[in-house]
């Protein structure tokens, strides 16, 4: 299996295709890249697409702590080095969205264009206390709410096998442990805590395309409208009938922004 070391993490990635450019996908929280089926096979008929598990997830390895953004955005970069790739497009859900933005501000030599989709900032700066504590000091609870919140009302009736793809990768001990889940949620620049909004006001120069999706309940509108405003020039859209999972829900639509944005910015 290809694997490369980050800071002695070992990560997971597969490549598929090797057209140009490279898109790099970045899944989402409690996830793995088999979130991304319906982009890659379809898609690596024209580009090279590399996939990777962020660390914590899939078949990387799980530490028991090291979940901040840059880490993670590092760990992109080791398997870009690995592959020798230049200039890529990064494409990110949620999680993976973040670890986009941070990779943008801390490596924009590596990045042609950056496509994020329902990502956040300072996410426990809005939602309740009581809620997000309990989120995050209750495993089966946070779980379920996650996944009770990722799709549209026409999603969840038309297409509920993408609830349980989801939920059986993020209840499995082998690719989600639950010491990962804790671990990920307290980290003090990680998921929840994230926030580099001067930063990016000052440094974010990468073409992106953000979308968030109308019935978004995983990552509150005001946290993604947040994160829009502090990137300076960035197209952002909101989806409608669409919860969490863009990707997932309307595939075939996404892919063609992907191929219209790859020929703009390349």
């Amino acid at each position: 299996m290809p694997y490369v070391k980050s800071d002695g993490v070992n990560i997971y990635y597969e490549t598929y295709g090797t057209g140009s450019p490279a898109l790099v996908f970045l899944h989402s929280f409690t996830q793995s890249s088999y979130a991304w089926v319906y982009q890659i096979f379809d898609l690596s008929r024209d580009y090279q697409c590399v996939l990777l598990d962020n660390r914590g997830h899939g078949r990387s390895d799980k530490p028991q702590q090291g979940y901040g953004m840059a880490q993670m955005a590092k760990d992109a970069v080791a398997v870009l080095d690995e592959l020798g790739l230049d200039k890529v497009i990064l494409v990110g859900n949620s999680l993976g969205g973040m670890i986009g933005v941070q990779f943008c501000v801390d490596y924009p030599e590596r990045v042609l264009g950056n496509i994020a989709v329902s990502p956040a900032i300072g996410i426990a700066l809005f939602t309740p206390k009581e809620q997000l504590d309990t989120f995050m000091n209750n495993y089966e609870e946070g779980i379920n709410f996650l996944l009770d919140g990722c799709l549209s009302q026409k999603s969840r009736e038309e297409r509920p096998e993408i609830v349980e793809m989801m939920k059986g990768t993020a209840l499995s001990e082998e690719s989600f442990p639950r010491y990962a889940f804790d671990a990920i949620c307290k980290d003090p620049t990680g998921i929840f805590y994230w926030d580099i909004r001067e930063r990016l006001q000052k440094e974010y120069k990468t073409p992106t395309l953000f979308f968030a999706g109308a019935e978004d309940h995983d990552t509150p509108l005001e946290a993604n409208k947040a994160l829009a405003d502090s990137l300076p020039g960035v197209e952002f859209q909101v989806i409608q009938e669409v919860g969490h999972v863009y990707h997932l829900e309307k595939p075939l639509e996404f892919n063609a922004v992907i191929r219209k944005f790859a020929s703009q910015v390349s």
